[in-house]
């Protein structure tokens, strides 16, 4: 995919309207400061030129200047709210949409272009299905991407295939996998733990019951599609 592309995801979170003022302003606060903030010193401003943009209460959206590392983002973002919040099991929906897009200075949610306009369009498809993980492109997009269209085709089906694993992840199965969204060694996940070190057996442990090997080929298939 050509570079001048970007991607933009919108989400919501599930079942907002059941959590009390006070859950609402944390999960806000989370998305736009710390959540922004570990994205940004993850992948980089050149890649996270803006924080998490909060809108209409219970919504965000956030753009990403190279499409391929969009769901490795969507993952993040998803193991950082269980992590952070895992009384309250909170899950996001959140629809990626590729196309050009303009990049303003302040808030995401200024800008306009195709990414923009797919990506809401893709989360309000979502509507009540229990799918809350999708991708929407333009016919024009395909063009942009030299693979075979039954490749292209076959994005939605590893979407909600990942979606499902995902949104099960238990709170220490969502540390492990964060740990390996940003490469980190086995070691190194296991010092981040709780702030102290713990067996690298136990990290591997959680690693396989959260789906870690299926997830990794997914998203390297997903990178490298969308990197040619």
């Amino acid at each position: 995919m050509e570079i001048d592309y970007k991607a933009v995801i919108t989400g919501d979170i599930i079942n907002s309207t059941s959590y009390d003022l006070n859950t609402r302003k944390l999960i806000r606060e989370l998305l736009m400061t710390e959540i922004s903030s570990k994205l940004k010193n993850s992948f980089g401003k050149e890649l996270i030129p803006l924080p998490i943009d909060v809108f209409r209460g219970d919504s965000w959206q956030l753009i990403i200047n190279n499409p391929s590392i969009s769901l490795r983002v969507c993952l993040f973002i998803r193991c950082l709210l269980k992590i952070k919040l895992t009384s309250n099991k909170i899950n996001t929906r959140m629809s990626i949409g590729f196309g050009n897009a303009s990049v303003p200075e302040e808030k995401v949610s200024l800008g306009d272009g195709d990414a923009y306009i797919f990506s809401g369009k893709g989360l309000d498809s979502i509507g009540n299905n229990r799918i809350n993980l999708i991708i929407k492109f333009g016919i024009n997009d395909l063009n942009s991407i030299k693979s075979v269209n039954y490749c292209v085709s076959s994005l939605p089906s590893i979407l909600s295939l990942i979606d499902f694993i995902s949104s099960n992840w238990t709170y220490k199965q969502s540390m492990a996998i964060l740990g390996k969204l940003q490469n980190k060694t086995l070691i190194e996940i296991s010092k981040d733990w709780f702030g102290s070190s713990i067996n690298s057996a136990t990290v591997t442990r959680h690693l396989s019951k959260a789906g870690w090997e299926s997830i990794f080929e997914s998203l390297n298939f997903f990178e490298k599609l969308l990197n040619n």
